[in-house]
């Protein structure tokens, strides 16, 4: 096990959840991969086990309850460095109560909803909508924004525009075609999302789109990674391991370091925007112990 001292990585993606906790409909019980509790000394594990330092939580479900075993997790460990909670996008009430109560947790950085479970991607532009999307920007809280698909990617233009300033950060590169040939599309949409300042992208779950999720190689994920670094630059970019859905892929540590190595290619200054850099600004990362562990020293 390797202990981590600095702050020279931070994952901006990682999940935990509990089954007894939280409901989680879009988990197959039959999967025997993660349709189990996944404990945050089992995410410290994958960190310490590739020598990296924080980690980022971020919303699994579409309930308060998923974000409050977060919140817990944050609350006893000092390596959660924030947690992307939920609120519902199109509830503006539920959601400012909600946005109330997190505001009170000290490792609260952002919010995601998982908005690609909607079969309509136009839901995004209601009027509902818009007022919660308005309420993040006020606030000057971040949107984590799940894009499979053109549809989501095109919302994600629409929001950008009419909320100037709101701070959004693509999942997943916008979930490029992994071992295809047809990127061309997904290339000119998300040009076009890079053309907002406000808006980053995290490079997270590049796995094949169709297929086995660990049929993957290096030379298979490079292309759209590059693609990222031209189009937002490292300063916009932040790395994500995307635990446990990652254990899909050939695990955590396979991911790490497929990342990373492509990450080599750019110079030492850009590789610590994308290794921690880029999180910590954008979420604004706390950086203090965790306050249970500050009561008991």
């Amino acid at each position: 096990m390797v202990e981590s001292t600095d702050d020279q990585v931070i994952d901006a993606h990682q999940h935990i959840w509990s089954l007894t906790r939280a409901a989680y409909p879009w988990m197959s019980p039959d999967d025997a991969t993660l349709a189990r509790d996944h404990t945050i000394e089992d995410a410290v594990q994958q960190l310490d086990d590739v020598g990296i330092a924080g980690t980022i939580l971020v919303q699994s479900a579409d309930n308060a309850a998923d974000s409050e075993v977060m919140f817990e997790a944050a609350a006893v460990s000092s390596r959660v460095r924030g947690v992307v909670a939920w609120v519902p996008l199109d509830d503006p009430r539920h959601a400012d109560e909600l946005l109330k109560q997190w505001e009170n947790e000290s490792a609260f950085c952002g919010i995601r909803a998982l908005i690609h479970t909607r079969d309509d991607p136009s839901w995004l532009a209601t009027p509902e909508v818009d007022s919660v999307l308005g309420m993040l920007a006020d606030r000057d809280l971040p949107l984590d924004i799940i894009a499979p698909g053109h549809g989501r990617l095109k919302a994600a233009i629409d929001m950008g525009e009419r909320h100037r300033n709101l701070r959004m950060v693509i999942d997943h590169l916008g979930h490029p075609p992994i071992r295809e040939d047809d990127a061309g599309r997904w290339r000119a949409l998300m040009t076009e999302v890079a053309a907002n300042p406000a808006t980053h992208a995290k490079v997270s779950g590049l796995y094949p789109t169709t297929g086995p999720m660990d049929r993957w190689t290096v030379d298979d994920i490079a292309p759209a990674i590059h693609a990222g670094i031209e189009m937002f630059g490292p300063q916009r970019l932040m790395y994500g391991g995307d635990w446990p859905i990652s254990t899909l892929a050939g695990g955590y540590e396979r991911v790490w370091s497929a990342l990373d190595g492509v990450f080599g290619s750019l110079d030492e200054s850009e590789r610590a925007r994308i290794r921690a850099g880029t999180a910590t600004d954008f979420y604004r990362l706390r950086t203090t112990a965790s306050p249970l562990e500050r009561k008991t020293r």
